[in-house]
């Protein structure tokens, strides 16, 4: 099982790169595949996994670990760039890529491939309650202040999250509504499609950006983003006693890299763009090694 999902995730990641190495595909081949998966699968996918959502107290403490992490990211950015003297542009960068991890693009294909499906629910909880909530609430107005455009006003905040595809399926999926076998079926294939061309496409907008005096900012950015928000909340879930596929979950999804429109929302915004990259590059290529390992280092401690 194990072995089956790693063999999927690194060979459709390799496909991506591949495809773009040789020019298989159009350059905005990615941008489409990632608005089918996010339009499309994901809320499939969130919908059928709300509906077999067990609502329980450790899935309140994963929401309130995921809000901890993403402001102890922005804490910790605001800390570093001002002690080490980096720029203010780096100081946005940094708040953008350490609040916001990619718990829904990769997230998700990691923690299904990884866990399996009883541990679904908990991360799509972990992305919709938690980073979701973060990116809308904070994320943009972060992205406008660090540069100097005017923040998104209460309204636009509010129709951004009311009209996103995977938040209006979780309300549906909350609704006393038994959609009928053929329908569920239907959007089973659909969420289906998820992982590999999720995967794929990753791999087909992989792109490795040499960076020389941003090393330290990247060091830094990947090792608290990557290691230290899983040692911590692996600590505060393992405090909560929640179950262990809660625990998983949260662990993993902790650990994910900058979220893509994390670093996206930097250099549309001319926020140290290069470094925005490398965050997303290096923690995407980083992440396919470290994820797997710290999965198993979660079955070991579960066996325990």
């Amino acid at each position: 099982m194990l072995l089956d999902s790693l063999i999927l995730i690194a060979g459709m990641f390799a496909l991506g790169v591949f495809s773009r190495r040789v020019g298989l595909l159009p350059e905005q081949a990615s941008e489409v595949l990632n608005r089918f998966v996010l339009q499309i699968c994901l809320p499939a996918l969130v919908y059928l996994t709300v509906r077999k959502l067990q609502w329980q107290p450790s899935l309140l403490v994963l929401v309130l670990v995921a809000w901890g992490l993403g402001a102890l990211g922005w804490l910790l950015a605001v800390l570093l760039a001002r002690r080490l003297g980096w720029s203010r542009r780096v100081e946005g960068c940094l708040i953008l890529t350490l609040m916001l991890g990619n718990t829904a693009f990769l997230g998700y294909p990691m923690v299904q491939g990884l866990l399996g499906a009883a541990a679904m629910p908990a991360a799509v909880v972990y992305d919709q309650l938690g980073t979701f909530v973060l990116l809308t609430v904070g994320g943009l107005s972060v992205a406008a202040t660090y540069s100097g455009a005017p923040r998104p006003g209460p309204r636009q905040t509010v129709l951004t999250v009311i009209t996103y595809p995977a938040f209006v399926a979780l309300v549906l999926a909350l609704l006393p509504l038994a959609p009928p076998a053929w329908l569920e079926q239907f959007l089973s294939r659909i969420a289906g499609l998820l992982v590999p061309i999720a995967l794929y496409a990753v791999g087909l907008s992989f792109h490795l950006t040499p960076l020389r005096d941003e090393r330290a900012p990247l060091l830094a950015g990947l090792a608290i983003k990557m290691l230290l928000s899983p040692l911590l909340a692996y600590a505060l879930l393992r405090l909560s006693a929640a179950p262990e596929a809660v625990l998983g979950a949260g662990v993993l999804q902790a650990a994910m890299p900058a979220m893509v429109t994390a670093g996206a929302l930097a250099i549309q915004h001319q926020l140290a763009p290069r470094l925005a990259a490398g965050l997303v590059g290096y923690g995407v290529l980083i992440a396919l090694a470290w994820l797997p390992l710290l999965a198993w280092l979660l079955r070991l401690q579960g066996s325990s």
